[in-house]
């Protein structure tokens, strides 16, 4: 039968032990939280490199960094966010339709899983209007405005597709109705204003 002494030092050994284990589980938690911090920072540094190399038109390094990060994580909304605007850029600039679709497919999936972000509806919208798809090009910039009430850019490119559209709609008019002296004076209008024909696609993606 143990005595008294003996289960009190049990007892104590125990606690230590027990004690121990926090401090252990502490310890390792706090490391996890500084390296996940540390690599969430490497990984905004190297989205932020990406994001440069596409600017600048560096798209074959810019598609190396992408395709490396992508093995590692095949999900990883940045990174699919990144390989969707490349591909935008190249299609737009090339005017390679393959890789416009392809595009188009990995946004609208982003939009499926994230659907109150703002960002990737704005992109879609641009490739949408290269696309000839104005409908659906309008009603994106809508969803990227109800997202994110802030976002000017969306407001910026919602407008100038209603310029565009009306500006082509009066021309239409003037094809068949040459004398039409209001139809004429509302185009030459809209030819003054300074609008940018080509929408602009947004570098980032927020909050993910």
């Amino acid at each position: 039968m143990m005595t008294k002494n003996l289960i009190n030092k049990i007892f104590f050994i125990l606690l230590l032990f027990s004690n121990l284990i926090f401090q252990i589980k502490f310890a390792q938690a706090q490391f996890n939280s500084k390296y996940n911090s540390l690599n969430q920072s490497i990984t905004s540094i190297e989205i932020d490199k990406t994001r440069e190399l596409i600017e600048l038109r560096r798209y074959q390094e810019a598609e190396i960094k992408i395709n490396n990060h992508l093995k590692e994580k095949p999900r990883d909304a940045q990174w699919r966010y990144l390989k969707a605007l490349l591909l935008a850029e190249e299609g737009t600039k090339d005017n390679e339709q393959k890789k416009i679709e392809k595009s188009i497919e990995i946004f609208e999936r982003i939009t499926e899983e994230f659907p109150e972000l703002a960002e990737p509806y704005n992109n879609l919208a641009v490739l949408y209007i290269w696309t000839g798809e104005s409908i659906k090009a309008r009603q994106s910039l809508e969803t990227a405005i109800a997202n994110r009430p802030d976002y000017i850019l969306a407001y910026e490119n919602l407008a100038d597709l209603h310029i565009f559209l009306a500006k082509n709609i009066y021309k239409s008019g003037l094809i068949r109705e040459k004398k039409s002296e209001r139809l004429r004076v509302k185009s030459e209008y809209l030819d003054k204003m300074p609008y940018i024909s080509k929408p602009k696609l947004n570098l980032d993606l927020k909050n993910k």
